[in-house]
């Protein structure tokens, strides 16, 4: 949330100047799809709020590993945030080690939970860093049920992603 409040404050203090600017950031990435979100559902505020497809997640922090977004210092920054997480949040991807990852979740109008992460992984086959995308809406639509299944489909990712490059140019 304070990534957010950070962006507010640096264009215009306002929720339409964060979006903006980050939805400009996701246009670097290559996705084109996106639109940022600057209206909340009752009793959430609009951060988290935006549709973003799973490719598109996957495009954005392969381009952030990648050092094709922002600033050197501050791309190691924003991955080392991605890195400490809570304890209590070490499901799914932080399952695998300490890679960066972030993650999301929350109930629909319905009340059942969508529980979503992106991230970076190491495949089991070695090699570089691979983006990847997870998400999960639990029949029973518990938060604690799509934790868990996302830490499965997590360990599956690892097993199963292919052998990532170490580095790859911006722009591909």
């Amino acid at each position: 949330m304070s990534l957010f409040t950070n962006l507010k404050s640096r264009h215009g203090g306002t929720t339409a100047g964060a979006a903006g600017a980050m939805q400009r950031l996701l246009r670097r990435a290559g996705d084109s799809q996106t639109v940022v979100s600057t209206v909340g559902r009752a009793g959430f505020s609009p951060y988290g709020q935006t549709l973003w497809a799973p490719a598109n997640q996957v495009r954005f922090v392969a381009s952030l590993a990648r050092g094709c977004l922002i600033n050197t210092a501050s791309t190691e920054y924003l991955l080392g945030l991605m890195k400490s997480v809570v304890a209590g949040q070490r499901w799914g991807i932080g399952t695998l080690g300490r890679y960066p990852f972030k993650g999301g979740w929350g109930p629909d109008r319905s009340g059942g939970y969508l529980v979503r992460q992106i991230g970076l992984i190491r495949p089991q086959a070695g090699g570089g860093l691979v983006a990847v995308s997870v998400a999960v809406r639990p029949r029973n639509g518990s938060f604690a049920s799509g934790s868990s299944q996302l830490s499965t489909l997590a360990a599956w990712a690892r097993q199963h992603a292919p052998r990532g490059p170490a580095t790859r140019r911006c722009g591909g």
